[in-house]
């Protein structure tokens, strides 16, 4: 019934170790739905490793009618419901020559990031995502290590926290800062290490991949 998990997994070259790691399901179950030795897998557990995989339930069911997947399944393919969100920063940015704007986080068009569990808040929103900081230029606000988390479809406002994302070449490279004006072709962003010495810096909006607004945190605790 769900061997097309295999087709699936060995596309995206994801071990099936990678996969129960990403999915909190035991390795050993995962090879029995890919043989097909388990036939009815729970709801969640799909929802799961479709998550893990970047696809929908639909994708990962052998059925002959799609229709009737897509019912049964519908209330857990809804992006809106989705348990796992993306979670970059797991490579940094350090500043250099092509990259002159400060620490920053890498995100691999295309590559498969990391992920974590959609907190309940962002449970309206189908494109959030979250971030690793690296930097200390948002301390005390967010120490190294913490998770943020990120909704790209909020209006960006006066004070807000957001991510300003770059594109360099094959990638994009994000950075945290404090938002301090903003106009339609424009944003003006601070850090807020104390004695940074760097002024606020504006940047056209025209040059910028994107701006996305935090709308919380996840501190580390070690």
């Amino acid at each position: 019934m769900h061997t097309s998990i295999y087709k699936m997994r060995t596309k995206l070259r994801i071990t099936q170790p990678e996969l129960a790691e990403r999915t909190g399901i035991s390795q050993s179950q995962i090879s029995k739905y890919e043989k097909g030795e388990i036939t009815r897998p729970s709801y969640e557990k799909l929802v799961r490793i479709a998550e893990a995989l970047r696809c929908t339930v639909e994708d990962i069911t052998d059925r002959e009618n799609p229709s009737e997947v897509k019912s049964v399944f519908q209330a857990f393919t809804d992006q809106s419901a989705a348990i796992f969100i993306p979670l970059y920063g797991n490579e940094r940015q350090s500043m250099n020559t092509d990259f002159q704007h400060g620490d920053g986080f890498i995100i691999r068009p295309g590559g498969s990031p990391n992920q974590t569990k959609k907190p309940s808040f962002l449970d309206y929103s189908d494109t959030a995502y979250a971030v690793t900081t690296y930097s200390e230029a948002m301390e005390p606000r967010y120490l190294s290590g913490d998770v943020v988390f990120v909704d790209p479809k909020l209006d960006v406002k006066q004070r807000d926290d957001v991510v300003l994302t770059f594109q360099v070449g094959d990638k994009l490279i994000g950075m945290i800062r404090e938002c301090v004006e903003v106009s339609e072709s424009s944003i003006k962003v601070k850090d807020l290490k104390v004695n940074s010495g760097k002024p606020t810096v504006s940047f056209q909006k025209s040059d910028l991949y994107g701006v996305h607004v935090i709308v919380g945190t996840q501190k580390y605790r070690g």
